[in-house]
């Protein structure tokens, strides 16, 4: 019993990330601008932009070619062999 006394229960550790001491970087102030970037600058363009710009223009694509598909599913062929029956197509 009396080692159980004598561990620590916390087992709580630093935050991962955070800067040594709590010091702040320059990076970290504010400015005043967006993003950090200075009216009439054009920002970089990161690695990462293109690639999503892709992703997502391929996504809109596929949804635009989804939607004109031909419709196959057995509803559907029920109602037109039901419509041509009565002499309605």
């Amino acid at each position: 019993p009396r080692a159980l006394e004598s561990r620590s229960i916390s087992t709580t550790s630093p935050l991962k990330g955070a800067a040594p001491g709590g010091q702040h970087h320059a990076a970290d102030e504010p400015n005043g601008w967006l993003f950090g970037v200075k009216p009439g600058e054009k920002p970089e363009a990161e690695g990462w932009e293109y690639i999503s710009y892709g992703v997502v223009g391929g996504f809109i694509v596929l949804m635009i070619a989804a939607s004109y598909r031909p419709k196959t599913s057995i509803k559907v062929w029920a109602m037109d062999k039901i419509k041509e029956q009565n002499g309605d197509a």
